[in-house]
Order: C-alpha cells, then sequence, then structure tokens
C-alpha cells in the first residue's frame, strides 16, 4: 500500500470526475499528459466508503454507520450519524454495506482494474433512498489485500454553519506533495442543485491550522500550480471564477486534516477530494 495512507474521515463518497489526464489542448503547457493510457491502468483501490442503516437502542431512531471496506475484508469504523425524520429507509438496505450508485460510478473512472478488489452483489436491484440508488457491496472473491495504490479519495457532504466536511490523511517516511481540493459551486455541472456557492478550505496539522483558501484562482500563479497539479492527478478541471478552493502542499510526515467549509453562513453541498501527487 502506498506509503501516503489516506483515511479520508467522513462517508458518503461521490467522485463526479474523470480520470482523463488532459480535458483540453494538449499542446497547451499548463497541461501534463499522463504517458499511461487508462485502459491500461492497473491500480487497485485497497478500501473504498461503505455504510449501514441500524436502529438504534432504546431511541426509535436509524442510525447511518460509516465504515471503510478494505481488499482484505476488514471494517473499520468512522462513524455513526442520526439518520433525518424526513428520509425513509427501506427494509431491503437494513443490515447491508452499502456504497451509493454515483460513488460506485466515480471509482470505476480511476481504471479499469480500480473496483477489482470489490463487487456489488446485485447490481440490477438497486435501493432507492432518498432518491438515489445504492447497492449491496462485498469484497471481491479475487481481491488482492496486499497490491494497491490509492490514486485519491473524495466525499460529498453537506455544510452548515459551523459542521464542514472533514477528511484526514497520514504522510508517512519523507515529505510528500499533495492536492487538496474543495469543489462547492464547481458541482452545478454535474447537475448537483443545491452546491454550496462559496468555500473556505482549511488545512491541519495535527490540531494546528497550517493553511487557508478560499479561491483557487485568487492569482494567475496560484492558478497554473492548481491547474497543472489537477492536471497531473487527472482530477477534472476548475473554473476561474467560481470559489471552489484548493491547495497544493509539500508536507513532512505527520497527521494532517482538512475541513471544507462555507465561506459565509450559507449551507449547501461541497466535494472534498485528496490527491497524492509523488
Amino acid at each position: 500500500m502506498t506509503a501516503l495512507k489516506t483515511k479520508l474521515l467522513a462517508a458518503g463518497l461521490l467522485a463526479a470526475v474523470s480520470n482523463v489526464a488532459v480535458r483540453a489542448n494538449e499542446t497547451d503547457p499548463e497541461w501534463i499528459v499522463d504517458p499511461v493510457p487508462f485502459e491500461q491502468r492497473t491500480t487497485r483501490l485497497f478500501e473504498i466508503s461503505v455504510h449501514r442503516y441500524v436502529p438504534e437502542a432504546g431511541t426509535g431512531r436509524i442510525l447511518e454507520r460509516r465504515y471503510l471496506l478494505t481488499a482484505e475484508g476488514t471494517l473499520a469504523r468512522s462513524g455513526d450519524f442520526p439518520v433525518p425524520v424526513a428520509v425513509t429507509i427501506p427494509a431491503t438496505a437494513f443490515g447491508k454495506l452499502l456504497v451509493a450508485g454515483s460513488a460506485w460510478l466515480a471509482y470505476g473512472q480511476l481504471g479499469p482494474q480500480a473496483l477489482a478488489n470489490f463487487r456489488l452483489v446485485n447490481d440490477l436491484e438497486p435501493i432507492d433512498i432518498a432518491g438515489r440508488w445504492h447497492f449491496e457491496v462485498a469484497r471481491s472473491t479475487e481481491a488482492r489485500g496486499n497490491v494497491g495504490e490509492i490514486p485519491n479519495l473524495a466525499t460529498r457532504g453537506e455544510v452548515r454553519p459551523g459542521s464542514p466536511v472533514i477528511g484526514g490523511f497520514y504522510v508517512e517516511g519523507r515529505t510528500r506533495t499533495v492536492l487538496v481540493r474543495a469543489i462547492g459551486p464547481g458541482l452545478a455541472q454535474f447537475g448537483v442543485t443545491n452546491a454550496l456557492a462559496a468555500v473556505r478550505l482549511q488545512l491541519f496539522r495535527y490540531d494546528a491550522p497550517i493553511a487557508t483558501n478560499d479561491d483557487w484562482a485568487v492569482n494567475p500563479a496560484y492558478r497554473t500550480l492548481v491547474a497543472q497539479a489537477s492536471a497531473r492527478a487527472g482530477a477534472f478541471p476548475l473554473e476561474p471564477g467560481v470559489r471552489d478552493a484548493a491547495m497544493v502542499m509539500t508536507l513532512a510526515p505527520g497527521v494532517y486534516t482538512v475541513h471544507a467549509g462555507s465561506l459565509g453562513v450559507a449551507a449547501g453541498t461541497v466535494l472534498l477530494e485528496i490527491y497524492p501527487l509523488d
């Protein structure tokens, strides 16, 4: 597994992203052409985010219990979250490990082998939860627990005042360069109607804040830096003039946390992404 052990602490994965390395003129010096064609990629995801719906004892509430499911078949529990009363959970969803259909499709765009360690139990019977399809997921019988490198992880969540989407990762062994992006208004191009209008991205080393960004295109030099890093990572390009946030940071070994919150008091959906670049 890669030395950069990326562990997103929030779940509900969405990666409405493409692993196409170049989506502009390939002669443009701001774009980096990935020499490995998509169809030749052999990377397998070592773990994916899943969730299970369970009744909370003594309260009558339903909990969304979130995990990371590994290629070794183990579960790392990341937290329990009450399901809003207005959301109906169908009986077929209880007790199963589920993945959102949009997340599953996005994982598959990371490469032909990205999902080789996992399988859908029955892809012909989606479970509708609040208008979004979910599928039961399990470890593949041909999973390789010791093979694979995570090219990126992303999580989508709802931001409210004082309640950002939070992710974490660990840099081990040596300094690493990492691209972190928080996409709010840029999600509109993917049909997200309640995207957060302006995002504030904060990076912490342990508990100490070390960087903040609320406009990835704040100046021409930084815009070029982020655009080049995004192309190198295979991430979809950001639009200048839209208040998405991004950082390209060279980080010493340690534990890091990123917060994607609202620049003001608005609420909305945000996509938090973490890409190791070296």
